[in-house]
């Protein structure tokens, strides 16, 4: 059990260094330039978030924002998700190994 936390803590360090050199190495010259590297549609994420009853307003930025978001946290959840699958021997991802 400690190797696996150990392993985990590892893991997520490389995952967010890496991530942060992609973010840093990123030379977007305008913001059209940004939006075109979005993964998910940003009406569909704005859409959701004013789905929300509290929410009355959502801003341009804040679809940005939480569209990166997303598409890191997918990304890392995918990559954890395979790092477990291999890590356990199996070469088939299934729903317990995101869940762990």
């Amino acid at each position: 059990q400690h190797e696996d936390n150990e392993e985990a803590h590892h893991f997520e360090d490389g995952f967010w260094e890496c991530e942060g050199r992609m973010i840093s190495s990123s030379d977007f010259s305008s913001m059209d330039e940004f939006v075109q590297h979005l993964r998910f549609p940003s009406a569909r994420v704005r859409r959701i978030m004013k789905s929300v009853p509290q929410v009355r307003l959502v801003t341009f930025d804040s679809v940005l924002l939480l569209n990166k978001a997303a598409e890191i946290y997918v990304r890392e959840l995918t990559t954890a998700s395979v790092q477990h699958t291999t890590v356990n021997g199996n070469r088939l991802l299934q729903v317990d190994d995101v869940r762990k």
